[in-house]
């Protein structure tokens, strides 16, 4: 499985997540990714028209890591279920959803289409081995890398608030 820090504060708009070379941010740092062609301006990938595979897939994998005891490919799979219940899917919540730059950015209509791209893409944030099981400790924490703490500050317009530690 990839870092859980990287899982949990990867913003799927600037990073490929779904990348199996890339692990963590040291490895997002060396690669030559590029933005997503929607980002900074998402109008046409966000709510309350749209949906975005790739926004919704990264949201999932988070889902895994951060409220399950364990990150398995069962834990996925009723997280799958869970967003097939409850995510805005279209036609009646969203027009459509964006799928990821790999699929050139189609527009997904079919909800049992959009439930299966979002989870094809939370399990390649993942990036979990057949048979894995990763457990999460109760002390663990995360704390944002620079780098994550700095995307808050030009996504907001303003610094995150101080910490206390």
């Amino acid at each position: 499985m990839k870092d859980k820090c990287f899982i949990y504060y990867g913003n799927p708009c600037v990073i490929c997540l779904a990348d199996p070379a890339i692990q963590s941010f040291e490895d997002a740092e060396k690669s030559e990714g590029k933005p997503c062609e929607f980002y900074p301006e998402r109008r046409e990938c966000s709510a309350p028209s749209f949906g975005c595979v790739q926004v919704a897939g990264a949201a999932m994998a988070r889902y895994v890591v951060q409220f399950y005891s364990e990150a398995t490919e069962d834990t996925l799979a009723m997280e799958r279920d869970e967003f097939r219940r409850r995510a805005p899917l279209p036609p009646e919540q969203v027009e459509a959803y964006v799928d990821a730059s790999e699929r050139g950015h189609q527009r997904i209509t079919d909800p049992e289409v959009v439930v299966q791209r979002v989870w094809e893409y939370a399990r390649a944030v993942l990036d979990l081995k057949p048979g894995e099981r990763v457990f999460r400790s109760a002390e663990e924490t995360w704390t944002p890398p620079l780098s994550a703490e700095s995307e808050k500050v030009s996504e907001q317009g303003a610094p995150p608030a101080p910490r206390a530690d």
